[in-house]
């Protein structure tokens, strides 16, 4: 019972220690599948900020590049500039020959302006702080070097961290090796632990019942109470006693060594387990220090990455030199638009005036001829009582326009692409264009109206009007009312007076409108030349050449095209005539055939009337009227109803037709007022058009 028992036990033992092997290899498969997770999104952070890094060093490698070959000097070709006297501008259409800033001159008015303001500039390279740039760029070329530095630190953590894939794989394997042992040793358990435990239960019943057996037959012979009895049963049980101590000999020594087994087995699970612990504590130990070691480099990442965001915003400033060639074309161009636009918003301004002013000047002339005429005849309680403002002369408009301070703050750059002044247009004897930016300040400052009294009383008022009215200046009779076009008395006579003056407006609001529509064309093809060069276009004389080249192309391919075309032609024209010759002799013969067929066929002379085919008589009588008042003939007829005679087949309008049936065409008439019925029957009727040989009208 003690083996039997003894198996029992350990049985379980094995049992347990086997599940908590499996435990902590789910759980250590858990922690592995968790540092899994770590690595991969160390790897993937890794590999962004490897890209984004190699990105950005490529990118300030070509800026340092660059930046050092626009501050280089080269001014072999500015001398010689300055020594033949001659300066070019950078425009929409010029090139950069070189990429030092020395070999990019400014504009003469730049250059002029610099001067006006003590410093002497001729190229773009002057305009550079070349010490302050040198010094920075300094800077960020230290600051570019630790960021290497750092980014090689970083690729090490990196590469420590997350192990080789040898490395990795090896351990993986080693976690597999370790699971499959503990299946392997669960299967072991589950196998020779329960055979043995089976094989200990079989056993001790066995021995038990031997027990029982052996108590029965020593009770048995002990129960007579003779000696001699007693004696011959105890002989009697030997044998039985004999046999079953025979049968149970090896019970006991299986039992022992089954037992041995089982504890052999006990003793490898419980060494397994201990294993596994001790691989678990290290596994996990490096687990955790690889998951410290990825934490620390995403943390790494982290700062590094905000400084090289830094670092390309330090490089930006770098940035502003290279690009200044372009800047300082969009810079021209920029100008030119303002310019444009301040000269058009001026002659705008001064075509309104105009307007206005031709618009009053319409109105005093209406206003005069008002008073001049009907006006004369009224009361004085008109002009006093119902409408005092009636003699009065239209409100002045003088708005007091802000001066353009910015056209004149502004370089003349000029524009590189008209060969004449854009406002010289409508101006006699100036071709500079800034009459037109004088304007800008000019504009307030019009002539007034001035306002001549008349030798009477009862004389009207005039004024003499200019091109740009102002409101009358101040004079001793400030206090007076509005000026008078006419000054009416009770018992005047002479109450009206021509005006001495009219405005001039024709023709100077002709030119001022002229050059408003001229500054504003400026204006718009200056925003579009600008919009063009940022979006990359060509410039106009580059392209419009190319257009030519790709026309000229064009119309060539064109032309050998229409010449292959003109070929074909002429031979599709030729097979058209060879055709129509063989459909006319075609035509031809089949008209002889008809009439051969005609004439050989019996002629009945007889008029139809039950029946009518081709080469049958037939006789049309008129029944109403058709389309376009055409008389409608129907065939005589019994039971053969709707015949009709062709519209082609009459001429006039006779009273009947005698023909000879040489076609007939089969119809379903279709809406009655339509075409398909015009002869007004029901719709879906079946009829029949037919053409004859007219023999006989009447």
């Amino acid at each position: 019972r003690t083996y039997a028992d003894g198996a029992d036990l350990r049985l379980a033992a094995c049992r347990k220690c086997v599940s908590e092997q499996a435990v902590i290899a789910y759980a250590l498969r858990a922690a592995v599948s968790n540092l899994a997770d770590h690595r991969a999104g160390a790897s993937r952070e890794r590999s962004e900020f490897r890209s984004e890094f190699m990105d950005a060093e490529s990118s300030h490698y070509m800026l340092f590049k660059k930046f050092e070959a626009r501050l280089s000097w080269s001014g072999e070709s500015v001398e010689g500039e300055r020594e033949s006297g001659t300066q070019s501008t950078i425009g929409p259409t010029s090139g950069i020959k070189s990429d030092s800033l020395g070999n990019i001159p400014l504009h003469p008015s730049l250059v002029s302006a610099a001067r006006s303001a003590g410093r002497v500039m001729e190229s773009l390279l002057d305009a550079v702080p070349l010490e302050r740039e040198r010094a920075w760029a300094g800077k960020c070329q230290s600051a570019r070097e630790r960021l290497a530095t750092s980014f090689q630190e970083l690729d090490s953590a990196f590469a420590s961290a997350l192990g080789t894939s040898v490395s990795w794989n090896d351990e993986v394997q080693g976690d597999l090796n370790c699971e499959e042992a503990i299946k392997s040793l669960f299967a072991e358990v589950e196998e020779v632990g329960v055979r043995i435990r089976n094989a200990q239960a079989e056993r001790l019943a066995i021995l038990t019942s031997n027990h029982t057996k052996a108590t029965m037959i020593v009770s048995t012979a002990i129960k007579n109470e003779l000696d001699s009895e007693r004696s011959l049963a105890a002989n009697s049980a030997f044998p039985d006693l004999e046999v079953l101590a025979k049968s149970s000999s090896n019970i006991i020594p299986s039992m022992e060594s089954d037992d041995f087994i089982l504890a052999e087995l006990s003793k490898r699970v419980a060494d397994a387990k201990t294993e596994a612990m001790k691989r678990m504590r290290l596994r996990l130990r490096k687990i955790s220090i690889s998951q410290s070691a990825i934490a620390r480099a995403n943390s790494s990442v982290t700062v590094l990455r905000h400084a090289l965001m830094q670092h390309k915003t330090d490089m930006e400033h770098l940035e502003h030199v290279v690009q200044l060639p372009a800047s300082y074309r969009d810079f021209i161009a920029e100008i030119r638009r303002r310019r444009a636009y301040c000269v058009a918003f001026v002659s705008n301004a001064a075509a309104m005036l105009e307007q206005l002013n031709r618009m009053r000047a319409d109105e005093v002339k209406l206003r005069e001829k008002f008073l001049r005429g009907s006006g004369r005849h009224l009361m004085p309680a008109f002009f006093e009582i119902f409408a005092p403002t009636l003699a009065t002369s239209p409100p002045f408009f003088s708005p007091q326009l802000p001066d353009m301070v910015e056209l004149d703050s502004l370089p003349d750059v000029g524009d590189e692409f008209s060969r004449t002044s854009l406002f010289s247009f409508g101006n006699t004897g100036s071709g500079n264009e800034n009459a037109a930016a004088n304007s800008a300040s000019t504009l307030t400052d019009c002539p007034s109206m001035q306002h001549a009294p008349s030798s009477s009383k009862n004389d009207m008022e005039v004024e003499n009007a200019s091109d740009f009215p102002e409101e009358p200046k101040n004079n001793e009779n400030d206090d007076e009312a509005p000026h008078l076009i006419v000054s009416a008395d009770d018992n005047s006579a002479h109450s009206d007076v021509m005006m001495n003056a009219v405005y001039q407006e024709e023709s100077a609001a002709r030119m001022a409108e002229n050059r408003a529509n001229h500054a504003v064309l400026a204006y718009e093809n200056a925003t579009l030349r600008q919009a063009l060069e940022r979006a990359g276009g060509q410039f106009p004389p580059s392209y419009l050449e190319q257009k030519r080249i790709d026309t000229k192309q064009i119309l060539s391919e064109e032309s050998q095209k229409v010449s292959t075309l003109e070929a074909e032609l002429i031979a599709l024209k030729a097979e058209l005539q060879k055709s129509q010759k063989e459909a006319d002799e075609l035509k031809k013969i089949q008209s002889e055939y008809n009439m051969k067929s005609i004439t050989t066929t019996t002629r009945n002379d007889k008029i139809s009337h039950t029946s009518f085919n081709v080469g049958d008589v037939g006789l049309f009588m008129p029944t109403g009227r058709g389309k376009e008042g055409k008389r409608i003939y129907l065939a005589f007829h019994t039971s053969c109803p709707h015949r009709y005679l062709s519209y082609d087949s009459v001429e006039g309008a006779p009273d009947y037709v005698l023909g000879r049936i040489i076609y007939q065409e089969e119809r379903i008439a279709g809406v009655v007022g339509t075409d398909a019925n015009p002869y007004g029957l029901h719709a879906g009727t079946k009829f029949w058009v037919l053409t004859v040989e007219t023999l006989k009208k009447g």
